[in-house]
């Protein structure tokens, strides 16, 4: 592992600038499209603001984890789980930015995406527990998962408030997991804190 440190140092810093100069570009771009959010009873903003920025560091992350994979940081299951399940929860989420969709098809997708999540690990950990039965632990875990995804979610209508918690959350995440030697997993969110750090 420690052969890989300069790459990694290297990967997070370009992770950072890649975000950085991403969203100026998209920013600049919304603008001259017409991208905006405006004002309404769920947000906080006063004025318009560009809409579908998420795009940037959700690919910079996405295509960071591929970088770790071919690198051998991260296994098969991990990279598929981020990898496919990003790049359908990225593109997804930009749509409902730009044109919008309705809510019954958000849910499906949500729905469809912790599915994902669980047959990429089996289930989870709570499928690991003797007094849980495992179906009702899948069955769990699913609806968990898509509790978080919109609890998540209402938060992305108060400006810096989704982007902040995620860069606090991950970047303590990381320093629990790696003091605890989980170093792989450490990276992965090291590099999701310094994606929505540059965003």
């Amino acid at each position: 592992m420690s052969a890989f440190i300069p790459y990694v140092v290297f990967g997070l810093g370009a992770a950072f600038m890649l975000t950085l100069l991403g969203t100026r570009w998209y920013r600049w771009f919304a603008i001259h499209r017409g991208i905006f959010a405006n004002p309404n009873f769920r947000t906080l903003h006063e004025k318009p603001v560009p809409r579908g920025g998420g795009i940037v560091f959700s690919m910079v992350f996405v295509l960071g984890v591929l970088f770790l994979w071919l690198l051998g940081i991260v296994g098969p299951k991990l990279m598929l789980a981020i990898s496919l399940g990003g790049v359908v929860a990225t593109i997804f989420g930009f749509m409902d930015d730009v044109i919008g969709i309705n809510a019954i098809l958000k849910l499906v997708m949500q729905i469809f995406l912790a599915g994902w999540i669980l047959f990429c690990f089996d289930g989870g950990p709570l499928t690991q527990l003797d007094w849980i039965p495992v179906g009702f632990a899948w069955l769990l875990t699913w609806f968990l998962m898509v509790w978080m995804i919109n609890l998540y979610n209402f938060m992305d209508g108060i400006d810096g408030m989704a982007g902040s918690g995620a860069v606090f959350i991950a970047g303590v995440a990381a320093i629990v997991v790696f003091i605890n030697g989980h170093s792989n997993i450490a990276i992965i969110l090291a590099l999701l804190s310094v994606s929505c750090l540059g965003f």
